[in-house]
């Protein structure tokens, strides 16, 4: 099982189209794959046409007062959610007041996911965009994350806060967790600033920043309004492309660590 967190501390990023989508395309793609959605605003939830219902939801699995069969839900035989609701700003400001008592104290999730069944190939944490201690949970049980970034001059300084934040984790609570796919989105290929945004990134980041540029597509958008994936909404368009190309890289990464760890 792997955990990805997707996480970006700036709303408006891509951050729920690209964990709706990417999970998707993992799915289409015969895996397994549970989506958890830690925002109290609950747009991953929507996004896949279900409600945010206030007494079967994470934040009720968290505290253990559901089960993981109570609160999971079926967007197609492969994909699955843990929906959010508004519970979860109520438990996020209660594990500030236990973090102060004892940093260690209040990882929920951690201790929550023990209760997930072991049949996913992935399942990907959509972040709230703020240094919650929802976001640090999920830090701190992922193995990876990954960081949509917009193709703007000023998406540069914005993500210096979400590597901050990676970096203070990482020393604190979770050794092994890496910054492992920097995934830019919003561009156009034929646009300079495009161009010179891609230049730099694979300066700063090298071999982390995908081969996958998600491409401005307005398709992404209807898909959400209609409570659809981009491959439910529409299977030829760029968006669709674009995030199947997406989920090859992270199984053609994944192929080459295993056969790494064969070979050793």
């Amino acid at each position: 099982m792997k955990k990805i967190a997707v996480l970006g501390l700036k709303g408006g990023i891509g951050k729920t189209t690209t964990t709706v989508n990417l999970g998707a395309a993992l799915a289409e793609k015969g895996r397994r794959v549970l989506l958890v959605d830690l925002d109290p605003q609950a747009n991953l939830t929507l996004a896949l046409g279900f409600q945010a219902v206030t007494d079967l939801s994470l934040a009720q699995f968290l505290v253990n007062k559901a089960s993981f069969h109570d609160v999971v839900r079926f967007y197609n035989k492969n994909l699955h959610c843990i929906p959010a609701s508004g519970n979860l700003a109520k438990l996020d400001r209660l594990l500030i007041k236990l973090h102060e008592e004892n940093p260690f104290r209040p990882f929920v999730l951690k201790r929550a996911f023990a209760r997930v069944p072991a049949c996913y190939d992935f399942v990907l944490f959509d972040c709230p965009p703020s240094r919650s201690m929802l976001t640090i949970n999920a830090l701190s049980l992922a193995d990876e994350v990954y960081m949509p970034i917009q193709c703007h001059y000023f998406a540069l300084e914005s993500c210096r806060n979400t590597i901050s934040l990676i970096n203070s984790v990482k020393s604190r609570f979770n050794p092994l967790l890496t910054l492992s796919r920097v995934v830019p989105v919003m561009g156009d290929p034929r646009k300079h600033v495009t161009k010179n945004v891609l230049r730099e990134l694979r300066l700063i980041f090298g071999d982390s920043l995908s081969h996958t540029l998600i491409r401005e597509n307005i398709a992404l958008v209807e898909a959400q309004g209609k409570r659809l994936t981009i491959f439910d909404h529409d299977i030829r368009c760029h968006g669709a492309e674009d995030y199947a190309a997406l989920a090859e890289e992270v199984l053609s990464q994944m192929n080459a660590e295993r056969t790494l760890l064969l070979t050793a």
